[in-house]
Formats: structure tokens, sequence, C-alpha cells
């Protein structure tokens, strides 16, 4: 084993555990619904990673999440013709471009603010449902999609602050 390997498996090794019996219960309970804004992020992942310049990486998970769930929102309205939540992927896919072409705080805040707005009117949606039920669980990935891109957006930012590149942080 090479020298760090063993370090990073010890330090990570329980915080991994705990996340992947999170994941799976989350999954257990989500079901069906997690898998459109899982494909639509490993697919903007994977593109990211093939497209992409490679000294925007830092910025990739937080990308690509946020895509999965516009992916998932339009899906959603293409199946139900509802398209009052049009504004929701619009404001995702040109956050996420803005995020692309000029990664830094500025893109960050406004996708954030939007961000901690619609998470609080999901959660308070998610309360007034009964739990079970299929839009109590669309409400519960909702909620994680977009907690999930709150932390990969504020981690990113943090990682670009330290990187040594200009390029990687730039607003």
């Amino acid at each position: 084993m090479g020298t760090g390997t063993t370090d990073s498996k010890t330090k990570y090794g329980p915080v991994m555990w705990a996340a992947g019996i999170i994941g799976m219960l989350a999954g257990r309970y989500a079901g069906i619904n997690l898998l459109i804004p899982l494909a639509g992020t490993a697919i903007a992942f994977y593109a990211l990673k093939r497209f992409a310049p490679a000294q925007k990486a830092i910025w990739f998970g937080a990308i690509s999440v946020q895509v999965g769930h516009a992916i998932w929102f339009i899906v959603g309205i293409a199946i139900s013709g509802q398209v009052n939540t049009i504004m929701d992927p619009a404001i995702l896919l040109v956050g996420v471009l803005w995020l692309l072409a000029k990664p830094g705080a500025a893109p960050v805040v406004v996708l954030s603010l939007f961000q901690l707005a619609a998470l609080a009117y999901n959660s308070h949606m998610f309360l007034g449902t009964e739990f079970g039920t299929n839009p109590n669980r669309a409400l519960f990935v909702h909620i994680i999609f977009r907690a999930m891109a709150l932390g990969l957006m504020a981690f990113a930012l943090y990682k670009a602050s330290k990187a040594p590149s200009v390029e990687a942080i730039s607003s």
C-alpha cells in the first residue's frame, strides 16, 4: 500500500460508512424518485470530466448535482405537462452555466440564495404532506438535492480559495 492510503482509509472510514448508511436509508425511502436526478447527476459529472477544463474540476460535483436536479424537473414537466415549475430548472441551468463559465463566489451566492429559498419551501411542503406518500418522497429528494448542492458549492468555494490557481476562483 502506498503512503497515505492507510491514513485516508482510517480518517474517512467512519464518515464513509455513515454516509453509506444514510444514503441507503434515503434511497430506501425515496425509491424510484431518486433514479432520474441521480442518473442526470452521473451523466453530467461524466460529461464534465470528459469535456470541461480540468482546472475547473473542483466545481464538477456542485454543477453535476444541480444539473441532475434540473433534468428531473424537465422530465417531470415533459411527463406531466405542468409548466408551473419551469423556473426551477431554468434558474438552475443558467446558474450552473455561469458557475462553469466563471467559477467563484458570485454564482455560488446567487445559486445558494435560490437553493435556500427553495429548500425552505420544499421543507415546508414536506412537513405538510403525509409520510410515505409519493409527494412526500419526491419532496424528500428535492430536499436532499438542494442540501447536496449547497454543501458541494460551499466545499468547492472553500477548496478554490485554497487553490494556488487564479483560474480556480475568480469573482
